[in-house]
């Protein structure tokens, strides 16, 4: 039978009990904020509401890694175009 290891969240930030609890009093999970969430809410990591404010970095990281895979794909691209070329 296969073993599915799953995190331990008691040791990790947000802890997710605690995270679940501030979202059922409509407050952002993340670690040290307090802000209201908006409605409709914004949602982090493993699915917890989260503050508008909280998204943005994440909301930024995710365009860059967008726009990092994009530039991975054209110069493969480009690569194999050239190479066919030849």
């Amino acid at each position: 039978m296969e073993t599915i290891l799953t995190p331990n969240w008691s040791c990790s930030e947000p802890n997710m009990a605690s995270a679940r609890r501030k979202n059922d009093n409509g407050i952002c999970a993340m670690h040290e904020c307090d802000n209201k969430l908006s409605t409709p809410p914004s949602y982090g990591f493993l699915g917890v509401k989260i503050c508008d404010e909280c998204r943005k970095p994440i909301d930024k990281e995710m365009v860059d890694y967008i726009n990092e895979i994009d530039r991975h794909i054209i110069e493969r691209l480009t690569r194999y175009l050239e190479n066919e070329n030849d």
